[in-house]
């Protein structure tokens, strides 16, 4: 045994409240790792569906903005920046999902990126600036999946080490003890009978 441990009445019914409550908290946990997964599981879907075709028009906006960078004089391009006044914040809360706060991402716009000289500059940077434009809540979308996933993820592997270390570990130990003590008790009961018995004996000798 790794503590000492006295083997009554008292300690035994301490012993089994503490498995009960064990127990209880196993099942409860248990319970909320069950729903961890499933939500990430469901999370992971989406994001693994998102993330191809998002990546695929990423790389297309990017060869167009490069094709568009060359083509534009630093002087038109520098002008070009200056008219077109658009502005983009992307609002950051929380959301409970099993006991885990996830952000929730939100895009709010401002103005028109295109709102310049389209006469002065190449067609690259009109397809650029609205395919970004196009994706952009995906990508949003996209940057919340990750972090959502990488949080209940840890929580995730918190629970498990939790539910694990009850189901493994304290529950037996805590069902080794109470039988222990039981053990011990009927021990005890065995020798006093015994003891009763022989005192019976001598009396009625």
């Amino acid at each position: 045994m790794k503590q000492k441990i006295n083997p009554n009445r008292m300690e035994l019914l301490r012993l089994q409240q503490k498995i009960i409550m064990a127990q209880r908290g196993h099942k409860l946990l248990k319970d909320k790792l069950d729903g961890l997964v499933q939500n990430f599981l469901g999370l992971s879907k989406e994001y693994q569906s998102l993330l191809p075709p998002v990546e695929n028009e990423l790389s297309q906006v990017f060869t167009f903005s490069i094709i568009a960078t060359g083509l534009l004089d630093k002087t038109v391009q520098d002008e070009t920046l200056k008219t077109a006044k658009a502005s983009l914040d992307v609002n950051v809360q929380q959301k409970n999902i099993m006991g885990v706060r996830v952000p929730l991402y939100s895009v709010s716009r401002s103005g028109d990126p295109m709102a310049y000289d389209k006469g002065s500059t190449p067609a690259e940077l009109d397809e650029t600036l609205f395919r970004f434009s196009d994706m952009l809540d995906r990508l949003v979308r996209l940057a919340q999946l990750n972090k959502t996933l990488e949080l209940m993820a840890s929580e995730i592997g918190e629970v498990r080490r939790r539910v694990n270390a009850l189901e493994y570990v304290l529950i037996p130990e805590l069902k080794s003890n109470e039988r222990f003590i039981k053990m011990k008790l009927n021990e005890l009961e065995l020798s006093n009978r015994v003891t009763l018995f022989k005192i019976k004996d001598l009396v009625n000798q």
